[in-house]
Order: C-alpha cells, then sequence, then structure tokens
C-alpha cells in the first residue's frame, strides 16, 4: 500500500529470498500529490532504467520523526486503507508484482 491524499495496493505473491522492484509513481490529486504503485519487471518498457535507479538510491532508514508521523497518522492511514482497499479488490484487473528473475537478471 502507498498512501496520500488516498492509497493504492499492490499484488505480490512474493518468495524468500527473491529481489522484485516497484515504483512509487506520483500524480496530481484534488489536494495534494497522490501515488500510485508500478510492477517493474524485465517485460516493463522502464526496467532499462532500473540499474540507474539502484545507482541513484540509498538506504533510508526510520528515525524518531518518521516513528512519531506514524503515531500521529495511525487512524488517517487505517481509514484510507479501509476506503480504498475495498475498491481495489473490487477492480477486475489488478497490477501484479512479478519475480525479476523469472524472467530476465539485470
Amino acid at each position: 500500500m502507498v498512501v496520500s491524499e488516498a492509497a493504492d495496493f499492490l499484488d505480490a505473491d512474493l518468495e524468500a529470498g527473491k529481489t522484485y522492484f516497484v515504483a512509487v509513481r506520483p500524480r496530481m490529486g484534488a489536494w495534494r500529490a497522490r501515488f500510485s504503485l508500478e510492477p517493474i519487471a524485465p517485460s516493463s518498457g522502464r526496467w532499462s532504467n532500473l540499474t540507474k535507479w539502484l545507482d541513484d538510491s540509498y538506504v533510508v532508514t526510520t528515525n524518531a520523526a518518521g516513528e512519531q508521523w506514524a503515531r500521529d497518522n495511525q487512524a488517517s492511514v487505517t481509514a484510507k486503507r479501509d476506503k480504498y482497499l475495498r475498491a481495489w479488490l473490487a477492480k477486475d484487473e489488478r497490477p501484479a508484482l512479478q519475480r525479476a528473475d523469472e524472467v530476465s537478471s539485470h
């Protein structure tokens, strides 16, 4: 789940020890940006960007401010999850995450 003004979800059947890639994509909402989750698989047109994205990324760890934000916003996050998950589950077609090593390696 990714949450902002609304929430979005991604189906995934994950295996331990495997690597999966998902892009968080911003889009304009009514009041602020909304975000969607996009599976990035070897068959995706965006797969060629993956190496650069990984090279440009860095590990982020939770700090006290992040933990406080989570506590302060838990009710809002839960309400959005409950509201938007019902709509997500009702969709006939939903994006799903594909294991990267099933198709190709980067």
